[in-house]
């Protein structure tokens, strides 16, 4: 009886060795099938990304360096897959397709593009793909929407590398040279901030508005400001000016104005504004309109205080002669909501006050880095004597002498001075690419 039974244990012994056995070759094998299976998976899909990656990155610097001689409608014959054909490059097949949806706004048409990559695989059951979107612009468009814009009316490829290169700083698809017609109607807006007709818009008109001497006499070089029941603004310099000094106390955007022996100083925050003016000093409630419009040279506009503007400060300069910025003009950022910084506005035309007016220039005087938080409109040219310059903001000018580094950025929002008045006739741009989602995709995910 021992005997068998030392037999059965035996065997009993053997076999679970031999299950244990089994079990733990079936889970290698198993084991080694699913390493497989990833390393492959992982492989296929890294190759998959990859080929996404590089083809998306070609087809963005195709996108953003597309430049139109006119506005266009037809935007199928520009990205279609004729142009933009299926890839295929065993293993790999690259699919591309384009969907829009346009709207027509007040001057232009405003076109968004959903552009799809696909990365797919031979078996079709693994992909990768990028969504991505921008905007076609097409019609007469507001200098604002364009980053940089060099518009001299004598457009030439040597001028057009010359100006590049003084904008070194700056990315290339966001610098636009075009001798299109443009809209620079500084009369008219003047007449709209002044509450005239255009055809009114004179000195002697203007004598009347602020109450000066009598009828016919001669509009005196001073400091107005333009005030009524419903509104404050704008202030009114007739003559050339020696400074503008913006600067920031407490909540309140100061802005003082000095020529000669005229001084004017207002200080504003939300619907409160002081204003002191030789002599005399007024304090009320009511929305000053952030407008200060100089018949004249500036020689100096800049901060007295760092940052300059205030939250929610939003000052427009019209100047209607030549500028020298020659200090930093900032502001510290506000709500994150809004997404939006505190910036300034630099119009600079010549005086439709005048029979034969100049073009006017701006010039950045300093031994300092600028860093101008706005934007700079100019029926002009512009010279750069400062070791660097960077704008955040738009920038619009016939021309740039630069002999150092302009860099412009384009903030996520800008406050336009108006579409009406200031724009480019016939034109069609790409803006603001960007890749929203990268995503991988299994059959089983469909």
């Amino acid at each position: 009886m021992k005997k068998n039974g030392s037999v059965i244990f035996a065997l009993i012994f053997m076999f679970l060795v031999l299950f244990v056995g089994f079990s733990l070759l079936n889970f290698t094998l198993i084991h080694n099938r699913v390493v497989k299976a990833r390393n492959i998976h992982n492989s296929r899909s890294e190759l998959l990304h990859n080929h996404l990656i590089v083809q998306l990155h070609r087809d963005t610097e195709k996108i953003k360096s597309i430049r139109f001689d006119s506005a266009v409608d037809e935007y199928i014959e520009i990205f279609n897959n004729t142009l933009y054909p299926d890839i295929y490059k065993d293993p790999v097949k690259i699919k591309r397709s384009f969907q829009f949806n346009t709207r027509d706004l007040l001057l232009f048409k405003l076109t968004k593009v959903n552009f799809r990559i696909e990365s797919i695989s031979s078996n079709g059951r693994h992909k990768w793909i990028s969504e991505s979107i921008f905007n076609i612009i097409s019609g007469d468009i507001p200098f604002d929407l364009f980053p940089v814009l060099i518009n001299s009316g004598q457009f030439n490829r040597n001028r057009e590398a010359f100006i590049e290169n003084h904008l070194a700083s700056t990315e290339k698809h966001n610098i636009f040279i075009s001798d299109n017609e443009s809209v620079f109607d500084i009369k008219s807006y003047l007449a709209m901030l002044l509450g005239l007709d255009r055809e009114d818009l004179t000195l002697e008109t203007l004598n009347k508005l602020f109450k000066q001497a009598n009828n016919g006499s001669e509009f005196m070089d001073g400091i107005y400001l333009s005030l009524s029941e419903e509104n404050t603004g704008p202030v009114f310099v007739q003559g050339n000016t020696e400074k503008i000094i913006l600067s920031v106390e407490e909540k309140y955007q100061i802005i003082e104005i000095v020529q000669n022996n005229n001084y004017f100083k207002i200080r504003y925050s939300g619907d409160q504004f002081e204003h002191k003016t030789g002599g005399s000093s007024l304090s009320e409630y009511k929305k000053f309109n952030e407008k200060i419009i100089v018949n004249g040279n500036v020689e100096v506009l800049e901060a007295g205080s760092d940052p300059a503007l205030a939250i929610d400060s939003y000052p427009e300069l019209i100047i209607l002669g030549n500028l020298n910025i020659c200090s930093s003009i900032t502001g510290s950022r506000t709500n994150v909501l809004k997404n939006s910084k505190p910036s300034i506005t630099i119009l600079l035309a010549p005086s439709p006050f005048l029979p034969n007016p100049e073009t006017p220039s701006l010039r950045f005087y300093s031994s300092k880095p600028l860093i101008i938080h706005g934007s700079i409109n100019i029926k002009g040219s512009i010279f750069n004597k400062a070791p660097e310059v960077h704008i955040s903001g738009n920038l619009y000018c016939f021309d740039i002498m630069n002999k150092s580094n302009i860099e412009v950025t384009s903030p996520n929002s800008s406050i336009s001075p108006s579409i009406n008045n200031f724009f480019i006739k016939d034109l069609t741009i790409i803006k603001g690419f960007r890749t929203e989602s990268t995503e991988e995709i299994f059959e089983d995910e469909k």
